[in-house]
Formats: structure tokens, sequence, C-alpha cells
């Protein structure tokens, strides 16, 4: 461990830190279905893993059990939860925050995906495309994400406070579940040749 700091010098960096990396899978099959014209269908999968993030060395937790109070935070109510497992901080001000490839930090996104094009011919051409898509790990998909920021981050990290690992793991703030597009071309002969273009897009789940 490389110390780097910190006001109160308590923080460093894992020698043996490696680089984030995405793999990423792709299955499809593409066939024409009339002349000038085709239809994909595919599979993506990409698996974000050696996420940067902080985690606290120094603190020390113990396992408690407490009641959830339900939404209107009193216990003793009708809509109490159920009793679950959190965590008490026993050493306060103890803590030692190291940057490194935390284990639990991940994040899957898996989509299907069905495009159909239409080539430019007899004055007009076709773009159409549908994706369903889920987007769900530990590490959200927003900005700082990816730079030991925020969720990943020193202050409010979900590794350096077990409290907020729990149920941590979820959809992503931008989980865009459906993905529609369509564009398309058609060319007037008229004035040696007018195009009138147009575009939808549909997108939902932010």
């Amino acid at each position: 461990i490389n110390r780097i700091g910190g006001a109160a010098g308590n923080i460093a960096v894992d020698e043996n830190i490696t680089h984030a990396y995405v793999d990423q899978y792709l299955i499809g099959v593409e066939r024409e279905v009339f002349p000038d014209a085709s239809l994909k269908v595919q599979y993506v999968r990409r698996n974000f893993d050696d996420i940067w993030a902080f985690i606290d060395t120094g603190s020390q937790y113990e396992q408690v059990p407490r009641q959830d109070p339900g939404p209107d935070g009193r216990l003793g109510t009708a809509d109490d939860g159920s009793v679950m497992t959190v965590f008490n901080l026993l050493n306060p001000g103890q803590s030692f925050l190291v940057l490194t490839n935390p284990e639990e930090a991940f994040r899957r996104y898996d989509a299907l995906q069905a495009i159909g094009r239409k080539r430019f011919s007899r004055n007009w051409q076709l773009l159409a495309a549908y994706t369903w898509s889920s987007t769900r790990g530990t590490v959200n998909n927003v900005g700082t994400s990816n730079i030991a920021l925020g969720d990943t981050g020193p202050v409010v990290g979900i590794f350096t406070n077990p409290n907020r690992l729990i149920n941590a793991e979820g959809p992503t703030v931008f989980d865009f579940r459906h993905q529609a597009s369509v564009q398309g071309t058609y060319q007037i002969p008229m004035w040696g040749g007018v195009n009138f273009s147009a575009a939808y897009g549909y997108l939902s789940g932010g």
C-alpha cells in the first residue's frame, strides 16, 4: 500500500491495483428479407469489472439487528418492516481509506436488439431499431462513478461503509429498459432531387 496522504494522512493506493476493464460479447444473425432490406437480431453482454473504489480498512463494525420502521419512520406502528442486520461503528475517527479493486464492485449490461435496414433505392431509405436492455450492479453508471467518486469514493462510498452496501446491488440510475428509433428519407425527384427526412426516438428508464 502506498500512502498518498489526505487531511488526516489516512488515504492510500493499493500497490496491486489494476485497470478497470469491460468484456463485451455479441452474438447475432442478419438476413435479407426482401431486396435492399435486411433484419438483424443480436444479443449484447457487457461485464464491467476491476472497478476502482475506496475501501475502509481502519474502521471496525459489529453486526446488530434493527427493525425497519417503515415509511413513517416510527417503530411500533402498523407499517413496520422486518428485522434486518445493520452495522454499528465501534471506533469512530479511525478510518483508513485504500483505493483498490473491491471484489463486490461490478456492473452488468444485457441487451436484445432488433434492427431493420432498407438501403437507399427507389428514392427511399429506412432504419428502424428496438433495444431491450438491463443495467445492474453495485456500481452506478452516473458521472464520476468510474473515477472513484460518488458511490465508489472515499466520503459516501458504498465500499467504505457496510451500511451503504446493504441493497446496493440493483438497477442503475440510467437503466434504459426500452429504446426505439426510426429514421427515414424519401427523395422527391423534382428540382434535381429534394430529400424529405424524419426521425423518431423513444427512451425509457432514467
